[in-house]
């Protein structure tokens, strides 16, 4: 988090916003306030647009000015005001009305302001085989080529952007009013280096599709021979990608007795049983008695943002950590 704070809080320190101060931010499916209020610390006036009732209270309740709604541009004409900075960090691979929103963000967007957008990358999803970042919330894929096309659709364009370890490899990409900005040498030799791997060819996404046939062939040849060991088998945590992975690889109860479920110690429950969807797999959160001889990580990357989070209380030190 701090690594993206860094980068990204303060635009006006590299230059990327030229207009004076005071900058008006927007982000978009802005949680609970987390990024706004370190926007909101550098003195910038902040603005939030969250669909969840209860997330948006908990903003406002910390001071964090946000609009209980799904942004469009209906919304954004709405607003009626001009942003210098426009935050989506991922969101754009969630969105049912692609084209309404980015017309929004146009709408909202200084002529001289820069969209800051978070989404998975694609390029990175085939080269690290996360075939399990595909399931049915994340509608959309993009790789630098094809969310340019879609921004050039709507009179924007990317000028800038850098990889993230995010999600196990997002983008993290600048974006302003066609025109504006010059692209820089970094965006040039990243779009280059798509072109050169074959990112947006057809033939690639058959080979990674032979790739995941392998790699389950694999995995379920390693926990089938650890199981007849008589190893015993368990998953840490039970995120969305990891049920991906459990139904598309067919592993059930007959290789994975049970999934203890990370969670803070006053959310723990001694004996609340719940099921992950699709096999039949015990998810518990009592961990002591259930730790076994071999370990299924269901995600490793999700499992690193997850131990370096810092646990933060709502409203006394802030809004807390924002979630994936």
């Amino acid at each position: 988090m701090n690594q993206f704070w860094g980068l990204d809080a303060d635009p006006t320190a590299q230059g990327r916003i030229k207009g004076a101060k005071p900058v008006a931010v927007l982000d978009i499916g802005s949680n609970d306030g987390t990024q706004l209020k370190h926007y909101q610390k550098l003195g910038y006036s902040v603005l939030g647009v969250e669909s969840s009732r209860s997330t948006a209270a908990i903003a406002n309740a910390c001071g964090i000015e946000t609009v209980r709604t799904f942004f469009n541009s209906e919304v954004a004409r709405a607003l009626n005001r001009k942003f210098d900075v426009i935050n989506a960090s991922g969101v754009f691979f969630h969105l049912e009305e692609l084209h309404s929103v980015t017309d929004g963000i146009r709408e909202c967007l200084k002529r001289d302001g820069v969209f800051v957008v978070q989404f998975l990358y694609m390029k990175q999803i085939v080269e690290n085989l996360a075939f399990d970042q595909i399931y049915h919330e994340h509608l959309l894929y993009y790789n630098l080529a094809t969310i340019q096309t879609l921004l050039k659709r709507h009179g924007l364009e990317m000028f800038d952007c850098y990889l993230s370890p995010i999600h196990g490899g997002s983008i993290i990409g600048f974006v302003t009013h066609a025109g504006q900005q010059a692209v820089s040498p970094r965006f040039e030799m990243m779009l280059a280096a798509e072109s050169d791997d074959g990112s947006n060819e057809l033939e690639t996404y058959r080979r990674f599709a032979l790739d995941i046939r392998r790699k389950k062939a694999q995995s379920l040849e390693f926990l089938t021979g650890q199981r007849d060991q008589g190893k015993q088998i368990f998953g840490l945590g039970a995120p969305a990608k990891g049920n991906t992975l459990l139904n598309y690889f067919g592993i059930g109860p007959k290789l994975i007795g049970r999934i203890p479920r990370m969670m803070r110690i006053a959310e723990v429950r001694p004996h609340e049983k719940r099921f992950v969807r699709g096999p039949a797999v015990e998810k518990s959160c009592d961990l002591c008695g259930h730790l076994g001889i071999g370990a299924l990580v269901q995600k490793v990357h999700a499992l690193r943002e997850r131990l370096h989070a810092e646990p933060i209380d709502q409203c006394r030190d802030g809004p807390g950590v924002r979630s994936g």
